[in-house]
């Protein structure tokens, strides 16, 4: 019988996957395996299971476009700017991340503890933040992303730590006052439905969850309704109340659980 490590070390041939953590790789493996059936023994099942394994790794890695020792070297020197340029999203909102954050905390008010989820890079745009004096807590499944946001934290002496994990079976999280989960619910959910992100957002220990939706589709099209009717709905079901803020790219719901 064919055992997971073996089946990990199959999809980790491939560069893009070889700094993932295996427990990372195993759990998408563990969803894949309950969502169908494969005899691991033929070769036909597992070169498609290793097949369905890698593509939903890339849907979470894709947003890095060009990732490599030279982003160190900018950290080194303090050009956030051009490291926010580095992950799709994160470049995106580099004319708009003070406004953004501006609303957000016109809403909110100033964080005391900050829980960034799926961060990628957007642990650095805590430079445009406007105040100081926070904690800072990230999840993500690059290693790479993680220990760039450590030193980027050490760098800029600020309270944080990053953790290489996969929000899926991550567990629990430490309390704050806001979570980010920008881009990420669109993605993380391992299959039809939304029940894990209505899982994440109700377990989660924090008065706000921002989530942020992007408003157009994976070939660059304009969503005709990029508003997400699902969350609103559950919002209204488990009597949370919202606000949204609409820019360009990208929508994002203010979602008040207490």
């Amino acid at each position: 019988m064919l055992h997971v490590e073996a089946v990990i070390s199959r999809i980790k041939e491939k560069q893009e996957f070889r700094n993932l953590d295996n427990s990372v790789v195993e759990n998408i493996i563990s969803i894949q395996l309950k969502r169908k059936k494969y005899n691991l023994e033929k070769k036909k099942d597992l070169k498609e299971l290793v097949k369905n394994v890698r593509a939903v790794l890339r849907k979470k890695i894709s947003a890095f476009e060009d990732f490599n020792e030279s982003s160190f070297l900018l950290l080194k020197n303090k050009k956030y700017t051009e490291l926010l340029k580095l992950h799709k999203s994160t470049s995106e909102r580099l004319s708009i991340y003070k406004e953004i954050y501006s609303k957000i905390f016109n809403i909110t008010g100033k964080p005391k503890i900050i829980l960034d989820l799926a961060c990628g890079l957007n642990p650095l745009s805590a430079v445009y933040l406007g105040f100081s004096g926070f904690e800072y807590y990230a999840y993500d499944i690059s290693s790479e992303a993680v220990d760039l946001v450590n030193r980027f934290f050490k760098n800029e002496g600020i309270n944080g730590q990053a953790f290489v994990a996969d929000v899926l079976s991550a567990g629990e999280f430490p309390k704050s006052d806001i979570c980010f989960i920008f881009k990420a619910l669109d993605i993380l959910e391992p299959a039809k439905g939304h029940k894990f992100a209505e899982k994440l957002i109700t377990s989660v220990n924090a008065k706000y969850i921002i989530a942020s939706f992007p408003k157009k589709t994976l070939s660059g099209r304009k969503m005709n309704f990029p508003r997400r009717a699902w969350l609103e709905k559950m919002c209204s079901r488990l009597n949370f109340k919202f606000e949204v803020l609409d820019f360009e790219n990208e929508i994002f719901y203010i979602v008040k659980k207490v």
